[in-house]
């Protein structure tokens, strides 16, 4: 089980004149301390019909946060202070826009917009897809709560036309008492222009 929703946690300051990038992760940062404390969401108690969720993505070399990465399934505020550290870390950021169709228990979706710490810009997306099967991710019951399983796969091109494919994993719960947030870690290798393993986080809350 995923522990990002855990003690409380002062929220982010965004200081003026920061860069689009700095922006962007400081946006991850304040919607983690949103959505921590609000507990996890029993599968039983999700809405119906669908819903649009939208966040940021963040992405840092998997190395240099290894034990971030751990502690992102921890049991305390570690967690969470876990998730700041590795926005710190990151070296791609990205917007989040994510549909959960709770009828039939699924979830889709892509990363867009990305940019670099240097402040570069991609075109292209990464779609959020099942990771054994391609189509929607699936919705599933842990223990009595939602949680969802998702697979990475695109490719992002920036603006001398070099392009990265990002593939990859990922595995998370939903927040608040039906479903406000979900929040995801995920692992990925980015291959091309940007050649690196990577480690990091999607959080984000229904509209």
């Amino acid at each position: 089980m995923h522990r990002f929703l855990v003690a409380p946690f002062a929220a982010t300051v965004v200081l003026s004149g920061c860069s689009d990038f700095d922006a962007r992760t400081n946006d991850a940062k304040d919607l983690l301390a949103d959505a921590q404390g609000s507990g996890f969401t029993e599968l039983a108690s999700l809405p119906s019909g669908q819903a649009s969720y939208e966040g940021t993505a963040i992405f840092a070399p998997e190395e240099a946060v290894a034990d971030q990465l751990a502690n992102l399934d921890g049991s305390s505020e570690a967690a969470v202070e876990a998730g700041n550290e590795i926005a710190d870390a990151a070296i791609l950021a990205a917007d989040a826009n994510l549909t959960a169709d709770f009828d039939n228990r699924t979830m889709s979706g892509e990363l867009t917009d990305f940019i670099d710490d240097d402040g570069n810009e991609f075109s292209g997306e990464v779609d959020i897809v099942n990771p054994n099967a391609g189509g929607a991710a699936n919705i599933t019951d842990d223990g009595g709560f939602a949680v969802v399983t998702v697979g990475m796969d695109g490719a992002i091109t920036d603006d001398d036309g070099e392009q990265t494919r990002i593939v990859g994993a990922g595995a998370g719960v939903f927040g608040g008492d039906d479903g406000e947030f979900v929040l995801i870690d995920t692992a990925a290798t980015a291959s091309g222009g940007i050649s690196d393993e990577l480690g990091g986080f999607i959080v984000a809350e229904r509209d």
